[in-house]
């Protein structure tokens, strides 16, 4: 099964980042959810993650679940030649990456609010779960 990313669909800075990931995701590896979908709904209901929110990126991967900087560390591992990058980032203090995240999370709206062109190629859809 393929490792699925549950992003905000509604914020133009995580729909860059999953454009990235799809750029740079040569063998497939990820599918991708809006957290507004009813897969997403209705998977983060059954998992009953404590402590996520709307600003919570969320991946599913091999029967667990990693959300904020823990998600991003899993995703950039699975990538090709970014996996170093990881690595780097891996050791800073966990709660120094988190509070990093958060500042992101809480303004990434006000950022980045220019509109992205919507995915418009078949074969990468196809990679998106309603």
């Amino acid at each position: 099964m393929n490792n699925i990313i549950i992003f905000d669909g509604e914020c133009n800075f995580c729909n860059f980042c999953v454009r990235f990931v799809i750029k740079h995701d040569i063998n497939k590896n990820f599918r991708f959810a809006s957290s507004n979908s009813k897969y997403a709904k209705e998977k983060l209901k059954t998992l009953n993650i404590p402590n996520i929110s709307d600003k919570s990126l969320v991946l599913l991967k091999s029967n667990k679940y990693y959300i904020k900087s823990d998600a991003i560390l899993e995703i950039l591992r699975d990538l090709k030649y970014l996996h170093k990058f990881s690595i780097l980032i891996s050791f800073l203090p966990k709660p120094f990456i988190n509070f990093i995240y958060d500042i992101i999370a809480n303004y990434r709206k006000k950022i980045f609010h220019k509109n992205l062109c919507k995915i418009s190629d078949i074969e990468i859809k196809k990679r998106f779960l309603e």
